[in-house]
């Protein structure tokens, strides 16, 4: 019960930073557009690479296809 109660306080408290900031910046979409906040031009190259190497190499499409094959 304590857990529970502990961790809605912080998705509250989480939720109420993610809507101010969202609402004093509109134009941020994704993480490269949090990095060109942050950094500039170059923390937006790097962040957006960044997300791109994350997703390339946590998805799940490219072994599934190796491991589920079935040779004939």
């Amino acid at each position: 019960m304590i857990a529970t109660v502990i961790l809605g306080t912080l998705a509250y408290i989480t939720a109420w930073i993610m809507v101010d900031f969202k609402v004093k910046y509109m134009g941020v979409m994704n993480i490269g557009d949090a990095g060109e906040l942050m950094f500039g031009k170059w923390g937006r190259r790097w962040f957006g690479w960044g997300l791109v190497l994350k997703v390339s190499s946590t998805s799940e499409f490219p072994r599934s296809q190796l491991t589920n094959r079935q040779w004939v």
